[in-house]
């Protein structure tokens, strides 16, 4: 064992190389199951969109997307968003910042809640 390590001792650069890559490899391997993970479920489950509510989003596709919420549930919607024409290039709707009392955005809680 002594002439082993007195062999090695030459090579401890490279030695210490060896770990450190074994490390890196260890930890892409472990990482690689939540990567698929979201590929799955945010890339094909829900289309490539991760919040179910935009926090902005332009006039034009506002009406589009009246056009698939019912008229009870319109005026919901437009509750939630203010217009704003002064932080992007296009008109836009932004979602008001309205949280109820444990911490849920409440626009996201309301069209969780709305029937399909």
């Amino acid at each position: 064992m002594k002439n082993l390590f007195k062999y090695a001792a030459s090579y401890w650069k490279a030695m210490i190389a060896i770990v450190l890559i074994l490390v890196v490899q260890a930890y892409c391997d472990l990482s690689l199951p939540a990567y698929t993970s979201d590929i799955v479920n945010v890339g094909i489950q829900q289309g490539g969109i991760e919040d179910e509510v935009p926090r902005q989003i332009a006039t034009e596709e506002m009406e589009k997307l009246l056009l698939f919420v019912s008229e009870d549930d319109q005026q919901t919607v437009m509750d939630a968003y203010t217009e704003d024409n002064t932080s992007y290039k296009k008109e836009a709707y932004v979602l008001k910042e309205v949280w109820l009392p444990n911490g849920i955005m409440w626009m996201a809680y309301i069209l969780k809640m709305m029937p399909t």
